[in-house]
């Protein structure tokens, strides 16, 4: 099992389609977590979910225009 001193030093996680995988309770206690310890996460969907408090969502089309 991976220590968190050891997860501190990255300075940024990405993770793909990780709510096709966790349950919407499951992502929000992730979120939380990660707000709480101050670890950069960027989530790569390839569909829309539902958005979540302290969520911030850029949609980024095929043609990589930023919506």
């Amino acid at each position: 099992m991976i220590s968190f001193n050891k997860l501190k030093q990255t300075k940024l996680f990405i993770t793909v389609n990780l709510r096709s995988y966790l349950t919407k309770d499951q992502i929000e206690k992730l979120f939380e977590s990660v707000l709480l310890k101050k670890i950069n996460l960027i989530c790569i969907e390839s569909a829309e979910h539902e958005r979540l408090k302290n969520e911030d969502v850029i949609i980024i089309d095929k043609d990589m225009c930023v919506i």
